[in-house]
């Protein structure tokens, strides 16, 4: 009988592909974005750009993440805007232009304190014609006109700030060309010499506008004007005071908003003259910036004041530095337990964000803080919240 010699067959070898082929470019794509939006969120001094490492591993990721490059412009005082503005002129990106990219332009609040040309950074808004949010601009009506002819069918989110020397009738003009706005946010200081003449001007139609902020110094026509208007989606709404001659001002405007306004904010505010009736469906109410005020915390007068609807405290008035002087705030808590409706308090200072907090120069009070954290919600079941709505823990941040 003759033996059969059966040769296996040679084992296979399979090589695992490359991790673009495992997802369709979309859902990558959707991916690499919400890393970066999670960069500009909450990045840090020593954090570079997380798709720079992206363009590393295959061709398909670099075409993916190459657009990411340029979807958030963050300019501050180290900013070369001259390389940005011939970078956008002369390189494209898979068949497209750099400008194309651009979703998202900040100006750092020392950007206009330097000797940065003005000139170079509306050269670059000038090649955004997909623009979606700008905050930080400051200047006149000729920097919203560039905007309205470039994005005015795609700006979302508007910051700006009407330079003190320029007229601010026209700049409010402008304002109409921006009909797909949900976020604006208009400061200006008026010249009392020569106040403006807002009279004679329509009211804003924007149809979509959820949120507003008025910051005005010494500007009272402009919140005469802004009280004329009436936004149908408006749900959340920030003003510089809240004092009895503001509330006079915008007293109808209030009584057409106030049922719908979802967050409310303010600097400065008389709880006396609080009046909370006009607003049953608060959710969120912001301290803003009241630092000309010994006592960073709201007055124990305040909590009589708050409507009962609102969960979320929000306090922009509470730095980093020495959390041990904020322990006697939860006494007054204690206090006043009965009386508080809130269940959350947000601290929304820039600087108070979990992860940078912990990394970087002010390390040494984020345990502190995480003890005064745990103590709130420990004793009286209310949450700690940083800028980015993240609770404190005894975790270390990633």
């Amino acid at each position: 009988m003759r033996a059969l010699l059966i040769t296996p067959e040679p084992r296979k070898t399979t090589t695992r592909p490359y991790p673009s082929m495992d997802l369709s470019a979309e859902l990558w794509y959707m991916i690499f974005e919400l890393v970066e939006e999670d960069w500009v969120e909450d990045r840090t001094e020593k954090c570079g750009h997380p798709m720079l490492p992206l363009l590393l591993v295959c061709k398909d990721w670099k075409d993916i993440a190459i657009s990411l490059l340029y979807r958030s412009l963050i300019l501050n005082e180290n900013a070369s805007l001259s390389q940005m503005v011939r970078v956008l002129s002369s390189r494209r990106l898979v068949e497209d232009r750099v400008g194309n990219s651009i979703r998202h332009v900040m100006l750092g609040d020392n950007f206009y304190s330097l000797d940065n040309d003005t000139r170079d950074i509306m050269c670059i808004l000038a090649r955004a014609p997909r623009l979606v949010s700008l905050q930080g601009i400051k200047g006149s009506y000729r920097e919203l006109d560039l905007l309205a002819i470039t994005c005015s069918g795609t700006l979302r989110e508007l910051q700006f700030a009407n330079d003190k020397a320029e007229p601010i009738a026209p700049a409010l003009q402008v304002l109409h060309h921006f009909s797909s706005l949900r976020s604006l946010e208009f400061a200006a200081e008026e010249d009392l010499t020569a106040p403006d003449d807002l009279g004679g001007l329509l009211p804003l139609d924007l149809p979509v506008l959820r949120s507003l902020s008025v910051d005005i110094m010494m500007a009272p026509t402009v919140l005469i004007y802004f009280s004329r208007c009436r936004f149908l989606a408006l749900k959340e709404l920030h003003v510089s005071d809240l004092y009895e001659e503001e509330l006079s001002i915008l007293h109808d405007f209030l009584s057409y908003h106030g049922p719908k306004l979802e967050h409310l904010g303010f600097n400065c505010a008389s709880e006396e003259a609080f009046p909370k009736n006009m607003f049953p469906n608060l959710q969120h109410l912001t301290f803003g910036d009241r630092s000309d005020l010994d006592d960073p915390w709201p007055m124990q007068e305040w909590y009589s004041a708050i409507p009962a609807s609102v969960r979320h405290l929000h306090l922009r008035t509470i730095w980093v530095t020495e959390p041990e002087d904020h322990l006697p705030y939860i006494d007054l808590l204690h206090r006043h337990r009965q009386s508080i409706p809130f269940k959350f308090i947000h601290l929304d200072h820039v600087d108070f964000v979990w992860r940078k907090l912990y990394l970087e120069k002010h390390s040494v009070y984020a345990g502190d803080w995480v003890k005064f954290a745990l103590r709130l919600e420990e004793e009286l079941g209310i949450v700690v919240l940083d800028k980015n709505g993240r609770k404190w823990t005894l975790r270390r941040p990633d």
